[in-house]
């Protein structure tokens, strides 16, 4: 029987099956999707190398932002330039 999302638990797969409204291969539709045991759709190996690219830029984006910052700050106490306020 369905739980309240309208997903149904398989046994065998160890994952729900349901519904997911959304973009998939460039086509905006409901498509049959499996969720994990905590509800969390489960990734295609496509969005799950978008996600960690992401998550990659993010990171990538902070650790510059933080060495313009640190370089910034090396510059003040070497008497280059005068502070700034954040």
């Amino acid at each position: 029987l369905p739980d309240r999302q309208g997903r149904v638990w398989s046994r065998v797969l160890g994952l729900y099956l349901g519904t997911w409204g959304g973009e998939y291969l460039d086509q905006t539709a409901r498509w049959l999707r499996f969720f994990d045991p905590t509800g969390s759709l489960v990734l295609t190996g496509r969005e799950a190398g978008y996600a960690a690219a992401a998550a990659a830029q993010a990171e990538a984006d902070a650790a510059k932002a933080e060495l313009d910052r640190l370089r910034a700050e090396l510059d003040r106490l070497r008497g280059q330039t005068p502070p700034t306020t954040p």
